[in-house]
């Protein structure tokens, strides 16, 4: 029977050993895959979740904030309010508009910067990459961000919608230089926001009536600064801002058009002609574009493996999402971070 006593301790000791190491191994992996993601910022020395939005941003980090409903934020900051205009960039998630009062602060749009200066307005769509820098001692902004559902119930999202895609399409960066009349109207409907509350009889009536005015009026701006008229919205613009809600859902798993065309009942040749004609690009490029400004936020912002990036914006592989990277900007990602990190 002593043999059968040296095999079972035997056999308990390898246990154990594979116990071990299987235990150290799902350590290693919950780290790595489960754990918050955090970028630092060099100047500021300050940890950003990289999963921080706009919206996020304009509730909790150092601004003023009237906060009508949860889908819908009024928010104004100053300098010297205590929030960091030197961050990561961040994506929007929402529906913004932005109003310079006074000074000058640094906007980052998808890689893009521009200064915004005393009665500028700037708007922000989802998946857009943004930043604030620079801000001078008299920066002073205000703005309302509406999160996608419930500008998507609004009576006034589609003339809106359409119009922000004219402005788009005719401009570099979504800004515009208001009058001072234009300045002080935006101003004045965003004020009212504060004066409702959840106890109001007609609290949604409300909200509803002055979302829908404040989203025309400002409609009305752009309109003021495009060549293009668009009285109507055309069946075309409808398919392109169905295709660009379908984008933002899924350009992380699908960057084919197939997809996207048998998603919304058109062949992949007419949805191919309706997004190049409403915003003169093709469905690849939009795809690009997406894949390329997240990819870029990745890089800068995380310490993330260049493999996992590649995983994660769901390329088969490291060697394809290199090579899909070095075509849009001439060097791989490793070289771009590289690059990045030196500045």
């Amino acid at each position: 029977m002593w043999y059968i006593k040296l095999i079972c301790i035997n056999l308990i000791y390898h246990l154990k050993f594979f116990l071990f190491h299987i235990t150290n191994t799902i350590s290693q992996q919950s780290l790595k895959y489960f754990l918050p993601l955090y970028a630092e910022d060099n100047i500021c020395g300050k940890m950003y979740s990289v999963h921080d939005t706009f919206f996020d941003e304009v509730r909790h980090e150092g601004y003023e904030t009237v906060v009508p409903c949860d889908e819908v934020a009024v928010f104004s900051t100053k300098a010297g309010m205590g929030t960091e205009y030197k961050v990561a960039p961040m994506l929007s998630d929402s529906f913004s508009i932005i109003l310079v009062k006074s000074g000058m602060v640094k906007l980052s749009v998808n890689y893009s910067t521009e200064t915004l200066k005393k009665n500028s307005m700037a708007f922000l769509t989802p998946n857009m990459v943004v930043s604030l820098s620079d801000a001078d001692e008299d920066f002073m902004m205000e703005g309302v961000s509406f999160m996608p559902a419930y500008f998507d119930d609004l009576s006034a999202y589609a003339p809106v919608y359409n119009q922000m895609i004219s402005f788009a399409n005719e401009n570099a960066l979504p800004i515009r230089s208001l009058s001072e009349s234009e300045m002080e109207c935006m101003q004045t409907m965003l004020g009212l926001y504060s004066d409702i509350n959840t106890e109001q009889l007609h609290y949604n009536g409300l909200m509803l009536h002055l979302s829908n005015l404040l989203l025309l009026r400002f409609a009305e701006i752009l309109r003021a600064g495009c060549a293009a008229d668009p009285s109507k919205v055309p069946h075309t613009v409808e398919i392109y801002r169905e295709f660009r809600k379908l984008l933002i859902g899924n350009y992380l798993k699908e960057h084919y058009i197939l997809f996207y065309s048998s998603q919304l009942n058109v062949s992949s040749t007419y949805l191919s002609r309706i997004v190049r004609k409403v915003s003169g690009r093709s469905v690849n490029e939009h795809i690009a574009h997406m894949l390329t400004t997240e990819a870029r936020r990745l890089l800068d912002c995380t310490d993330l493996p260049v493999k996992q990036i590649a995983y994660r914006l769901g390329f088969a592989d490291q060697a394809s999402f290199g090579k899909f990277f070095r075509k849009q900007f001439g060097v791989s990602p490793t070289e771009y971070r590289g690059g990045a990190e030196r500045k």
